[in-house]
């Protein structure tokens, strides 16, 4: 039998393209697996025991809830996953050849430290407010980073709500940018 909860159930396999999410999110998720898998295997071998009518339809009310809440936060993994990446050495290349545009998401202090040359810097709480400067790049390819990758995949959402169809996040961000020993400059 796999390792996992003590109860003997088994762990879901986790996919390592899956980008990471924040910690909430991720323990909310395990928590709700546990909880899925501990109600129908007790459902099965009978152990929860209802004694009238009233009490198993509030059961089974509370259950299609939390098989709904399941579902969403898989549709929302889903969707994270379905995000166009690029890694950073490709995404230097076609920077370097002038091919795509670079929007910076950070915030002003990250940007002290080093930005991709030709990037434009909007941080995240403000591109909805500045999508004007932007205009003129709806139908171009634009990538997008921030400092680990998170920021950007939410400013592609926001970005594509917007009209905007080339967008591609550049995995990792900044960190990984610098781990490969890019070229920062100044802003």
């Amino acid at each position: 039998m796999a390792q996992g909860h003590p109860g003997g159930l088994p762990l879901v396999a986790r996919q390592k393209s899956r980008p990471t999410m924040p910690f909430r999110v991720e323990a909310f998720a395990a928590a709700l697996h546990w909880r899925i898998l501990f109600v129908l295997k007790n459902i099965r071998s009978r152990k929860l025991k209802m004694k009238t009518a009233r009490e198993r339809k509030y059961q089974w009310s509370v259950h299609r809830v939390l098989i709904g809440i399941a579902a969403l936060l898989a549709a929302s993994i889903s969707f994270a996953d379905a995000l166009p990446e690029i890694d950073v050495t490709s995404a230097a290349a076609q920077i370097r050849e002038k091919q795509v545009k670079v929007l910076d998401v950070r915030e002003p202090a990250e940007f002290a430290t080093g930005v991709i040359q030709g990037a434009v810097l909007i941080p995240l709480g403000q591109v909805e407010k500045r999508l004007a400067e932007l205009d003129g790049f709806k139908n171009q390819p634009m990538y997008v980073v921030c400092g680990s990758g998170g920021r950007s995949a939410q400013a592609i959402k926001v970005l594509s709500k917007n009209g905007f169809t080339q967008l591609t996040n550049i995995k990792g961000g900044m960190n990984a940018w610098r781990r490969a020993k890019l070229p920062v400059v100044a802003p």
